[in-house]
């Protein structure tokens, strides 16, 4: 999860795009060979689908990351407020 969030941070700040859709395509196929759980699968689709869209920001990242951390020892954690984030523009 470290990798997966300081290159996309790396990526979305340096401007690029196409590496950041890159990586995005690339980790939902691991995650779900993995058997994550289904709320697990759904945040990391969201997370492809801004990045498609060139809406993923650095919070947004941070957000994905933290839910995908505190859900491998909850499964039952929901997925939920990172949403909002995805279509906030402003970069910290």
């Amino acid at each position: 999860m470290v990798s997966i969030e300081d290159l996309a941070l790396l990526y979305l700040r340096e401007g690029r795009t196409a590496d950041v859709k890159r990586l995005a395509e690339e980790i939902v196929p691991i995650f779900a060979a993995q058997d994550v759980h289904r709320e697990a699968v759904a945040a990391l689709l969201l997370f492809q689908e801004a990045a498609r869209q060139e809406q993923l920001t650095v919070r947004a990242v941070r957000e994905y990351v933290k839910y995908l951390r505190e859900a491998r020892t909850a499964p039952s954690l929901r997925f939920g407020q990172v949403e909002q984030s995805v279509t906030d523009k402003s970069v910290p």
